[in-house]
Order: C-alpha cells, then sequence, then structure tokens
C-alpha cells in the first residue's frame, strides 16, 4: 500500500542541498523549491531514507512528513497545483 508523504529540507550547503534535490527528484515531485510530495510504499520509503542517510547532510536537515490517506489536502487559492500522479502511471 503507498503512502503519500510530504518531504521538506533547509539546507545552507549548495552541494548538500543540490545531492538532497537530486534524489528527492527520483521519488517525488517537488510543490515548491524545498518540498517534495512523494507516494511511496514501505520498501521505497526506507530506500529514499536510507539514501538520505547516505548523503550525510551535516548543513540542515531533512524531514519526513506522512500524510493521512482518509483527510484530502485543503487548497486555498484557485492556481491549483497538478498532481502529476493522477491518471497517469510512471514506468522505471
Amino acid at each position: 500500500m503507498h503512502q503519500r508523504y510530504v518531504i521538506t529540507y533547509d539546507i545552507s550547503n549548495n552541494k548538500e542541498r543540490r545531492l538532497v534535490s537530486k534524489v528527492l527528484e527520483g521519488y517525488g515531485f517537488r510543490v515548491q523549491k524545498s518540498v517534495f510530495e512523494c507516494l511511496l510504499n514501505k520498501r521505497l520509503l526506507r530506500e529514499l531514507k536510507a539514501g538520505m542517510e547516505k548523503l550525510e547532510v551535516c548543513d540542515g536537515y531533512v524531514l519526513f512528513y506522512r500524510l493521512s490517506s482518509r483527510v484530502p489536502p485543503s487548497v486555498i487559492g484557485s492556481n491549483i497545483p497538478a498532481n502529476p500522479d493522477a491518471g497517469f502511471s510512471f514506468v522505471v
């Protein structure tokens, strides 16, 4: 079963920030400059966390927030971001 996660980071070192961003791009989509939304099963979550630990971030942090599948997100505004997971399949 897949769970939706919001992963955010605050890293001051440019090299570390680029590496974290590159890894996250392989697991989800960017919703803001340092915020990603990812749909992960247990294996992918373990894989992503292991990849983040290997980067040994020293100048900041990466936070994982699991979202409840029972509570839809509230959106305020007229320019709602597109969800690339809706109606599409990804083949890796």
